[in-house]
């Protein structure tokens, strides 16, 4: 009798084991692809705050290091205004 009760209980035992093995697993795949995704964002946003420095430094050097006339060109090119005899190429290929 005694046996019986004890192998009852310890199948019991073994299956909280189980199951809460199988709980802290999953958590940890949860928290560990929440961290990476986390991860990712953030080396999203490094990139971007990269590119914004590096805006912020073309901008300072031509407000304060420029020509008035390489200003003028600079905001000229970006609203797609050319010089008469020049030729613009476009780069078209995909991810650049």
């Amino acid at each position: 009798m005694f046996k019986k009760l004890f192998f009852r209980h310890s199948a019991l035992l073994l299956a909280a084991m189980v199951f809460l093995l199988g709980v802290f697993v999953i958590s940890y795949r949860v928290k560990k692809s929440g961290n990476e995704q986390k991860e990712r964002q953030i080396a999203e946003l490094q990139e971007e705050i990269d590119r914004a420095e590096l805006d912020n430094k073309e901008i300072r050097y031509l407000l304060t290091d420029a020509d008035p006339i390489e200003l003028y060109e600079h905001f000229a090119r970006e609203q797609g205004y050319v010089y008469p005899d020049e030729v613009v190429y476009v780069d078209v290929t995909p991810g650049s």
